[in-house]
């Protein structure tokens, strides 16, 4: 199992309560892509608990206590060197804090990723330098590349759906 991708964030939800002061809670969700041989799987963790589901145009969602992280994926395309995808992380609070009842969803982390998949000969034949020197039987392994843009609004509709069809 292996960890190709990896997206954290987190929020702090606070309420002023008079003559007790501030009240505070706050959680933090992971969203990963993990390679198992040849097939991908989404990943979403938050406070150790951690669903998998198979990598595809879905949604996914974990919960402890009174958080809930909820992903969902659109625009999925993989081809033998690539992955792509739009992804938007939602961390949800349902708490009452003192009086005070709290209950949001929030975006934190929405992004367009490209995932470039090499073996680290191909990435030597790009010009780059062989990271294992002394272990020639890894240059078959593969290394891989990442980056992060905006995502779309055609995107972001797509996922906005997703999300209104999770329970």
């Amino acid at each position: 199992m292996t960890t190709i991708w990896e997206a954290c964030a987190g929020k702090k939800w606070c309420i002023h309560i008079p003559f007790d002061g501030d009240k505070c809670l706050e959680a933090r969700a992971c969203i990963r892509v993990i390679a198992e041989g040849s097939d991908l799987f989404l990943e979403i963790e938050i406070a150790g608990n951690r669903q998998r589901i198979p990598m595809g145009n879905s949604c996914v969602e974990a919960r402890y206590y009174v958080f809930a992280a909820k992903a969902c994926l659109a625009n999925f395309n993989r081809t033998s060197h690539s992955i792509e995808f739009d992804m938007v992380l939602r961390l949800c609070i349902d708490a009452n804090i003192g009086p005070i009842h709290v209950g949001e969803c929030v975006d934190i982390y929405r992004q367009h990723v490209s995932i470039g998949i090499f073996t680290v000969d191909e990435l030597t034949q790009l010009g780059f330098d062989h990271p294992v020197t002394t272990v020639r039987k890894m240059a078959a392994e593969p290394a891989y590349a990442y980056v992060e843009t905006t995502i779309s609004a055609d995107a972001t509709k797509k996922l906005e759906a997703a999300f209104a069809g999770m329970k």
